[in-house]
């Protein structure tokens, strides 16, 4: 869900975002992982609030739907990409200041 708007959110496309997920616990309590793949081109700064409802054979069991829980909330943010050069992979590389003769 958009947390600014309470709607569901669409990425970059303009397709809502959904994931789900199917298992079998093996144990009374545990988390399982759902993975969201979207175009998140633009949304530099917006913020996604997760929902879940869990289905047993078609009923719905339970939900969890807080438009303000900050822990299902994510932000989405740029990718920063950098480098950093070495000599060997140890040694950091100095910059070598040179002047040139203006023509």
């Amino acid at each position: 869900m958009d947390k600014a708007t309470g709607k569901a959110f669409l990425d970059a496309d303009g397709k809502e975002i959904k994931a789900e997920t199917t298992f079998t616990p093996t144990q009374p309590t545990g988390t399982v992982t759902v993975e969201f793949v979207f175009n998140a081109t633009g949304l530099h700064g917006k913020e996604v609030v997760a929902f879940e409802t869990l289905y047993y054979e078609g009923i719905e069991l339970a939900t969890h739907a807080e438009i303000n829980d900050e822990g299902q909330t994510v932000k989405i943010k740029n990718p920063e990409i950098g480098t950093k050069a070495t000599a060997d992979g140890k040694r950091k590389l100095q910059r070598i200041r040179s002047r040139l003769p203006m023509l």
